[in-house]
Order: structure tokens, then C-alpha cells, then sequence
């Protein structure tokens, strides 16, 4: 997703994504979600569809700006793994790649690779994940697989 957006991008050039580590943080979302379930305790809404769970969000604060979203909106990312990119389960050095011991990703232009850390100290240095097709027996990616940033990510849902 942060690859596909990069692409589209002319602004920006790196998307830094950090990871809190679960059970030590505490975040003002926190205290929003704990609004929301509070006022669904006290309320006598009943929540049969997603319209429903808008009206109780905006009643519970009006801090809340609660937006709508269309089909459209939603994209269908699954299709880059199948098309342009591959999953893998070792970084570029063979290190063993695990997403929930990640803490940093760091994603740039060159689309399939990413930059990880397992913490977010900012002296470690980061790791290499390459998420593009490779060549048999080689690290470098096949020519006829690699897209030319022309790559397309279809909507999710239709109208």
C-alpha cells in the first residue's frame, strides 16, 4: 500500500511507519475508543449496520469528525502479491523476517523494498526486505517481472 502511494506520489519521497511495542504505550486514541464504548454502554442504539456505529460515533464527542466512505475508496492491494511482488519470510541477508517483531518500516521510491529495524532506536541501523520477484539462485529481480512503476491496483468493492 505505502509502495503503491510512493509511486503516485511526487511529493514524497519516504513514508516511516513505526510500531509501538504492545502493552507499554498509551496513546489519545486510547482514551477516544474508551469515549465510544462508554457512550455505547449508556446508550439504547442498537448497532445492526455500519450507518449505525456513524450516528453513535458522532454523538459520543464532537471532537469526532466522522467521514463516509465509498466503495471506492477501498482498494484491492492483495493483487500486487500475484502481479508485481512476492511474499518472502527472509530479508535480503537471510535473516528470518517476522511483520509482528517489526517495530520500524521504512518504505522510499524503489518500489518492492522496504527498510526495517526490530527497534526504534535510531542508531541501530535498518535491514533490507525485497519483496520483488527474483531470478532463480540470484538476488537481482527479473527483468520481465519488474514493473516500470505502471503497475495497477484495482478498487475493492464495486458500486
Amino acid at each position: 500500500m505505502f509502495t503503491w502511494f510512493l509511486q503516485k506520489s511526487l511529493e514524497i519521497e519516504t513514508i516511516d511507519h513505526k510500531f509501538m511495542v504492545p502493552g507499554h504505550s498509551h496513546l489519545e486514541v486510547d482514551t477516544d475508543h474508551g469515549i465510544i464504548e462508554k457512550k455505547k454502554k449508556k446508550t439504547e442504539l442498537q448497532i445492526f449496520h455500519p450507518h449505525d456505529w456513524i450516528q453513535l460515533i458522532r454523538s459520543s464527542s464532537k471532537k469526532f469528525k466522522v467521514i463516509e466512505m465509498k466503495n471506492k475508496d477501498f482498494y484491492e492491494f492483495s493483487t500486487l502479491l500475484k502481479s508485481a511482488l512476492v511474499s518472502r519470510n527472509k530479508d535480503t541477508d537471510g535473516r528470518q523476517f517476522k511483520w509482528l517483531e517489526k517495530r520500524w518500516l521504512r518504505y522510499e521510491k524503489e518500489f518492492g523494498v522496504i527498510s526495517y529495524k526490530d527497534t526504534l532506536c535510531i542508531n541501530s541501523p535498518f535491514f533490507i526486505f525485497n519483496f520483488k520477484y527474483l531470478c532463480n539462485h540470484c538476488q537481482y529481480p527479473k527483468k520481465k517481472e519488474r514493473p516500470n512503476g505502471s503497475f495497477t491496483v484495482n478498487t475493492r468493492y464495486l458500486s
